[in-house]
């Protein structure tokens, strides 16, 4: 049994990896964190984000649907990421709902900023 700490640990590293653009790296991180813990939504998380990267955002949010957020409907971190890919989609409209709902909420500061600044994005990109 893997503990949560080395699970966080590796998940940290994958996501470093995602930013510094290496991608097989950060697919297999995420795929053996999500062998260990299929119902943890961070390497789902990982692996979209890593995805979007890829310009693979169909299968990033295809992922997202399908697995992440049938584990945590409710986390909005999930749905700032599935906007993200929305976004990259072209579904701007499906993309901006999705943020302006995190917004409503307002129950997480976090995730509440980062949707309001991937909207005035949208907007400035509009």
């Amino acid at each position: 049994m893997v503990s949560a700490e080395i699970l966080r640990t590796l998940a940290d590293i994958g996501f470093m990896a995602v930013s510094g653009g290496l991608s097989v790296q950060a697919e297999r991180i995420f795929k053996a964190i999500a062998l260990c813990r299929k119902d943890n939504v961070v390497s789902y998380m990982g692996m979209a984000l890593n995805l979007i990267n890829e310009g693979k955002s169909e299968e990033a949010l295809a992922l997202l649907e399908k697995k992440a957020l049938v584990l945590e409907p409710d986390n909005l971190v999930l749905h700032n990421i599935k906007a993200m890919a929305l976004m990259f989609i072209g579904r701007k409209g499906e993309s901006e709902a999705c943020l302006q709902e995190v917004i409503n909420l307002n129950t997480d500061n976090m995730a509440t900023t980062l949707a309001q600044n991937m909207l005035e994005h949208l907007h400035k990109a509009n």
